[in-house]
């Protein structure tokens, strides 16, 4: 059964591309700056909030690196 509906979604998705890949452009057009700020916000915070943090964390480290090796050279 697992096997049969794979192929078939598969074969679905296939012949569907095009239409779902119009519709998603479509919606997303729809949305102004504000809209889609909010609604990636609503989908994916928390992980923001981690993307955030580590590159907070990475760049200050970065930042205090270069400072070091400016003074020492």
């Amino acid at each position: 059964m697992n096997g049969w509906l794979k192929k078939e979604v598969t074969e679905f998705a296939e012949k569907h591309r095009y239409e779902a890949a119009q519709m998603i452009e479509h919606t997303v057009k729809q949305w102004d700056g504000k809209e889609l700020s909010k609604k990636l916000e609503e989908q994916t915070g928390a992980d923001l909030q981690y993307i955030r943090l580590n590159g907070t964390l990475v760049g200050g480290i970065a930042g205090l690196v270069i400072y070091g090796l400016a003074h020492c050279f």
